[in-house]
């Protein structure tokens, strides 16, 4: 798929965002995924000053605004960059509605652009598009400044779900999977979601492609145990059932969470 491809699907699903509503159970998905991206970052500003931030495929600027404000310290820089004209103008009025003067928006693609270096570099849920990872993971370590830390989040190709629903037959579950569409289909670029997912990685391929692209002091955490749904929100004690085992079971990755979040540090 092109970048004009990607952002015309973008555009859509921003220009949308006031139809978009996610249940109870979608919303500890997400958050499982943010806490884990918000803990890393906040590890790495600890007693640092004048820290800048890029966020790439940053969409409305959401995870910046929230970082932001977990920070609550004007000397740290945000950037966020996304190919979404729609997006990156919906960030711009947010911020200056609310009168934040250290995030910045711009309209940018970091695989072909030359940007400046950071001291943090996150890029959540945007690894599995790309289909050179080892390019990729080159260009996000080239964006890094010297001892720089890499923060991202991408789906787990281990996670046990999707290893389970390959044993099934297609008939057993086709049921469960048109129930499940709603997640990827309330608009139509939702439609191509999955389809652009051409290079979702386990843990141990994750970690063995940021060791050969040169990163170092690798740490991954897991996601969620489940993905939220109309399915989940219908059955309280498995959504209860979720998060406890999410409480019970260990943080680092595996075959138990549905996305890998990383942080690694260029030792260049």
């Amino acid at each position: 798929m092109t970048d004009t491809e990607h952002s015309w699907q973008y555009d859509a699903m921003h220009s949308g965002m006031k139809l978009f509503w996610r249940s109870p159970s979608e919303d500890y998905y997400f958050y499982k995924i943010k806490s884990n991206l918000a803990g890393f970052f906040l590890k790495e500003i600890q007693g640092k000053k004048n820290v800048s931030v890029l966020d790439i495929g940053c969409g409305l600027g959401m995870d910046i605004l929230m970082l932001n404000r977990k920070a609550g310290r004007e000397d740290v820089h945000f950037t966020g960059i996304d190919l979404s004209p729609v997006a990156i103008k919906t960030a711009q009025g947010m911020c200056a509605q609310l009168g934040i003067k250290n995030c910045s928006f711009r309209v940018a693609d970091f695989s072909s652009e030359n940007l400046e270096k950071f001291d943090i570099v996150i890029a959540s849920e945007v690894i599995e598009h790309m289909e050179d990872v080892a390019a990729s993971l080159l260009k996000l370590k080239s964006l890094l400044k010297k001892g720089g830390r890499l923060i991202l989040s991408t789906p787990n190709e281990s996670y046990f779900l999707k290893q389970l629903s390959r044993l099934i037959p297609k008939k057993i579950i086709s049921k469960f999977r048109q129930e499940q569409k709603w997640l990827y289909m309330r608009r139509y670029w939702q439609a191509q979601a999955e389809s652009t997912h051409v290079s979702v990685q386990t843990p141990s391929q994750l970690k063995k492609a940021l060791s050969e692209t040169g990163f170092k002091n690798i740490e991954l955490r897991r996601g969620s145990v489940l993905f939220g749904g109309d399915w989940l929100d219908r059955r309280p004690f498995l959504f209860s059932l979720a998060i406890m085992l999410d409480a019970l079971l260990p943080k680092s990755a595996g075959y138990f969470g549905s996305d890998v979040i990383i942080c690694a540090n260029n030792s260049d």
